[in-house]
């Protein structure tokens, strides 16, 4: 039986293999956030300028939401260090590229990097998933199809959603200082785009800013759903068992920069991405029957046809094989398998 393992204990395991170089800040990516602002600048000064065809603004507004998650997925690395290291350059980048969800990224950092990284897939400590299932029951017995029409349209405000839900919770947490700071960074970029509107009127602003902020945080929940959502709660931060790398085309690995190696993020949250192949192929040697990937088709399939209710980690214990103390991950697919011949039974 092979016992679960810390992201830490993976680290040690890996990181001889990995060039230094992996670890050191890779200010050039800026170049990327500053290429997908002047993307948005530019489509959307066409979409007011020139209030072209339907057909074009909603390509553009495409355009626009695609690097609004780009732009997003870009400060999540920036926050974890990666790309500078001192904090006033994070936090002054980081809210820029965070401008279109309007997050501050000093309640980014509290969250993600000291939160959901240190208690990943840990119901009790975990922000990613303490919210989530909160209302699990509430879909027991609706029909399937009111499911899926929920999972089809909640997906365009989710990630905004949740990420005020987070926030919300945890403002009493905060000392007054930190919470005004954190309260004005958050509802900065919320009054801007209320101010956007009033000046460019509903219809472009429809293209400039809502539907891509649809756009945006549909891919972003495509990745978040599956990343850790079709896993097991796990009391061991073992990111082998409570993570899910996703295979995505080539060209969207480069434009979300391999934010897909999401096993790889959690041993190395502090290594720039581009290195994020060579962790995975070093984990495949050392660990083929414990690491886990799926492709992105296969992944979303299995988070479609799985009911809310059903993503109790509890239920879901069956992804291990337990004997004494120690605890050995058959893997996703495997309990998936097995989930759905019980139900046909």
């Amino acid at each position: 039986m092979k016992p679960l393992r810390s992201f830490a204990w993976y680290a040690k395991e890996i990181k001889p293999f990995i060039p230094d170089q992996a670890f050191k800040p890779s200010a050039t990516k800026l170049i990327g956030g500053l290429s997908f602002l002047l993307i948005v600048v530019s489509c959307s000064w066409i979409i007011i300028q020139y209030r072209p065809m339907f057909i074009i603004s909603l390509s553009l507004s495409f355009i626009i939401g695609i690097c609004f998650s780009g732009m997003i997925i870009l400060s999540h690395e920036l926050m974890h260090g990666t790309i500078v290291r001192k904090k006033w350059m994070q936090h002054f980048f980081g809210a820029i590229l965070f401008w279109p969800i309007s997050i501050s990224p000093v309640f980014w950092i509290r969250w993600h990097n000291l939160s959901h990284h240190v208690h990943t897939q840990d119901h009790k400590h975990d922000p990613d998933i303490k919210y989530v299932f909160a209302s699990k029951g509430i879909w027991r017995g609706i029909p399937f199809f009111i499911h899926a029409l929920y999972k089809l349209t909640i997906l365009c405000i989710s990630s905004s959603l949740y990420a005020h839900i987070v926030l919300f919770n945890h403002l009493k947490e905060l000392p007054f200082k930190k919470r005004t700071i954190i309260l004005i960074s958050s509802f900065l970029p919320t009054i801007s785009w209320i101010l956007l509107l009033v000046l460019i009127g509903f219809k472009s602003w429809l293209f400039v800013y809502l539907l891509p902020l649809f756009v945006a945080n549909y891919i972003l929940g495509l990745y978040l759903n599956t990343q850790h959502y079709l896993n097991p709660e796990t009391k061991v931060n073992d990111p082998l068992a409570n993570t899910l790398t996703i295979n995505v085309p080539r060209w969207v690995n480069w434009i979300h920069f391999n934010f897909s190696y999401h096993t790889e993020h959690h041993i190395f949250p502090g290594m720039n991405s581009k290195y994020y192949p060579l962790v995975k192929k070093q984990l495949k040697e050392k660990f083929p029957d414990l690491y886990q990937e799926m492709s992105v088709v296969e992944a979303l399939k299995l988070w479609f046809r799985t009911r809310k209710n059903e993503f109790n980690y509890t239920k879901l214990r069956d992804s291990y094989q337990i004997t004494g103390s120690e605890k050995e991950y058959r893997g996703i697919k495997e309990t998936f398998k097995e989930r759905e011949r019980n139900k046909s039974r």
